[in-house]
């Protein structure tokens, strides 16, 4: 199992990317959009003590960028960033986040999935314990429409937080092929703004949803009304 720990700020920190089976540095300007981490081709690796900041508004900034990995595992970490805090990509299985605190950012996400009409698979998620504050959504699953994309198994449990957006919760899946056994449990997630309801966004997905705090409801492919809109 190779494994890495940080206890420090990122804003100066390069992210690493995969080369040859191990990650290694790569030059880095704080200002440019981009992962602070970039993992692809990475097998049975550890993230853990991780402190990555990045400024809220800074576009396209995401905390760690999974790819091509199997059997991956982020935990005990605190990620604020102007994207994703966790970003799983294509041909990813067996990723497992534990305990990271996230915000600001645009939450966990899967995805996004199949861009250009490419055929990808993500199988095999489990995020568990996460905080959010004010995220722009907790958690999310994000495809490219009329593309090959499948997206399987994956368990959102335990999640607690503020949503600086209507949409708490968004799983946007093809109507070809849309995503299967998605599990979402106890999670409970408010409106930064104590007057402002949240909703869901389920599209073409297979959801079990067990004590949270939205209302989950998926569009399915024999309906021919829109998503809710936030």
């Amino acid at each position: 199992m190779w494994q890495v720990s940080f206890s420090m700020d990122l804003v100066s920190l390069m992210p690493m990317e995969e080369f040859g089976g191990l990650l290694s540095p790569r030059p880095h300007d704080d200002h440019r959009p981009g992962s602070h981490i970039a993992m692809s081709g990475c097998t049975n690796a550890t993230l853990s003590n991780l402190h990555i900041i990045a400024p809220e508004k800074s576009p396209n900034t995401d905390g760690i960028d999974i790819a091509n990995s199997h059997n991956i595992h982020i935990d005990e970490s605190s990620i604020q960033t102007g994207d994703d805090c966790v970003a799983i990509n294509g041909g990813s299985s067996d990723i497992n986040i534990t305990r990271v605190g996230c915000g600001p950012g645009h939450g966990i996400s899967v995805g996004s999935l199949g861009k250009g009409g490419e055929l990808d698979t993500v199988q095999d998620v489990n995020v568990r314990h996460c905080t959010f504050n004010g995220t722009l959504t907790g958690a999310r699953i994000k495809t490219w429409s009329a593309t090959a994309v499948k997206v399987s198994d994956v368990t959102f449990r335990d999640f607690r937080g503020t949503s600086a957006d209507t949409t708490a919760i968004k799983v946007d899946c093809d109507s070809g092929i849309g995503c299967d056994n998605i599990i979402m449990e106890h999670i409970n997630i408010t409106s930064s703004s104590p007057t402002t309801p949240l909703t869901a966004i389920c599209r073409f997905a297979h959801v079990i949803s067990r004590f949270v705090s939205i209302d989950i409801r998926c569009v399915s492919r024999d309906e021919d009304s829109p998503s809710p809109s936030p």
